[in-house]
């Protein structure tokens, strides 16, 4: 899949030193930085339904035996 973004000549900069603080192309860079936050987006989600799950009280009491 091929996505193209346009940035600002600021954000373009900022991008290229980013990329080059951790010696990797732009490219490279922008492809783990969207992954990266796909997979927070997808944990955020997990974590919404759970506090839902709690307000709604779908949840189960565990005793812990010692």
């Amino acid at each position: 899949m091929l996505v193209s973004i346009n940035f600002n000549p600021t954000d373009a900069a900022a991008l290229e030193a980013m990329a080059t603080q951790n010696q990797i192309s732009v490219e490279d860079f922008s492809r783990r930085a969207v992954l990266k936050e796909l997979h927070n987006a997808a944990y955020t989600a997990k974590l919404d339904r759970a506090f839902q799950n709690l307000k709604e009280g779908k949840w189960t009491q565990h005793e812990l035996i010692n």
